[in-house]
C-alpha cells in the first residue's frame, strides 16, 4: 500500500501518529514521497520533523533535499545551511548540499549569456 492509495484523511491521522512515535520511520516514508516525485507531500513530512526534532541534521537535510525538488532554491540553501550548522561535518548533509551547489552553479551557468 502507498500513500497513492490512501485517502488524505486516514494518510494525515497515519502520519501524525508515526511522526510522534517514529522520526525514523517518519523521515523513509518523506524520503519515499520525494522518490515517488511527491514532493509538496515528503516536504510537509520533513517540515513537520523539523517542527518536532529540530535538532536533527537529517530532518533538516531531507527538507533541504524536497525544497531543492521543488526548485524552491533560496529556501533550500537557508535549510542545508541550518542542517550544517547543527553539524558541520555530518557527511550526508555535506554530499547533499554540494550536490545542491553543483546543480543551481550548472542552471546559472545555462541562464549565462555567451560571451561575445
Amino acid at each position: 500500500m502507498s500513500p497513492n492509495d490512501v485517502d488524505p484523511a486516514t494518510f494525515e491521522r497515519t502520519l501524525s501518529t508515526i511522526l510522534t512515535l517514529d522520526e525514523s520511520r517518519a523521515s523513509k516514508i518523506g524520503r519515499a514521497l520525494v522518490q515517488m516525485g511527491r514532493y509538496e507531500l515528503g516536504n510537509e513530512v520533513f517540515k513537520r520533523l523539523v517542527a518536532l526534532h529540530p535538532g536533527s541534521v537529517t530532518a533538516w537535510t531531507n527538507l533541504a533535499v524536497s525544497y531543492q525538488r521543488l526548485d524552491r532554491s533560496d529556501e533550500a540553501r537557508k535549510t542545508f545551511l541550518q542542517a550544517l550548522a547543527l553539524d558541520p561535518f555530518d557527511e550526508a548533509a555535506q554530499r547533499s548540499f554540494a550536490a545542491f551547489q553543483a546543480e543551481a552553479d550548472a542552471k546559472q551557468g545555462e541562464e549565462q549569456p555567451p560571451a561575445s
